[in-house]
C-alpha cells in the first residue's frame, strides 16, 4: 500500500511536470508567433474598423479604415474626407484589432508611388502634409521616390506654383472638402 501511494505521487509530479513544460512550450510558441506580426497585418484586420492613427507630425486622424496594403492605409473620416497615409509615418494606432489578416502579394505590392498614380489620374485636388509644411492642389506627376504638386489655382502664380516632394517627407495625403 506504501508503495501504491508513493507511485501515485510520482505520477502525480510527472503529470505536473508535463503540464508545466506545455504552458511554457505554448508560451513561447505564442511569444515566437507574436514576434512575427507585422503591422500591415493588424492593419488588414482593422480594415472596417474606425481607428485613431497617430502620425509622426504628432497629430491625429480619425476615421474608417478602409484599405491598408504594406505601404499605405487609407481612412475616411466624419466629413468624408479621404486620407492616405504612408506607414512608415504611423507613430501610433488607437483602436486596431488585435488579430492579424495576412496579406497577399497585391497587398505587399501595393506601393505609394501607385496610390499617387491613381489620385493624379483622377486629378483630384489634395492636400499634402509633410512635417513643417502644408500645401493644396494637383499631383501632376508621380516619380520612383517623388511627386509634383501643382499649386497654381491656389497661388495664381505658374511660374512659382509647383512643388516637388520627396515620398520620405510624406505624413498624410487628404481629399479637400472642395474637390
Amino acid at each position: 500500500m506504501r508503495w501504491e501511494s508513493l507511485f501515485a505521487d510520482l505520477e502525480n509530479q510527472m503529470v505536473a511536470a508535463e503540464e508545466e513544460d506545455r504552458r511554457a512550450d505554448v508560451s513561447a510558441r505564442t511569444r515566437s508567433d507574436r514576434a512575427s506580426v507585422e503591422l500591415v497585418g493588424r492593419l488588414l484586420a482593422s480594415v472596417g474598423r474606425p481607428l485613431q492613427v497617430l502620425t509622426s507630425d504628432g497629430r491625429s486622424v480619425e476615421g474608417v479604415l478602409t484599405e491598408a496594403c504594406g505601404a499605405w492605409a487609407l481612412l475616411v473620416d466624419a466629413q468624408h474626407r479621404e486620407h492616405l497615409i504612408p506607414l512608415a509615418q504611423i507613430a501610433g494606432l488607437v483602436g486596431a484589432a488585435a488579430f492579424v489578416a495576412p496579406a497577399g502579394v497585391v497587398d505587399r505590392r501595393l506601393t505609394l508611388a501607385s496610390a499617387l498614380r491613381a489620385i493624379a489620374r483622377d486629378r483630384a485636388r489634395v492636400e499634402v502634409v509633410t512635417q513643417g509644411y502644408c500645401w493644396w492642389g494637383v499631383i501632376n506627376a508621380v516619380g520612383s521616390d517623388h511627386c509634383d504638386l501643382d499649386r497654381s489655382r491656389d497661388t495664381g502664380a505658374a511660374s512659382r506654383a509647383g512643388v516637388t516632394v520627396p515620398f520620405h517627407t510624406l505624413v498624410r495625403i487628404s481629399s479637400t472638402p472642395w474637390g
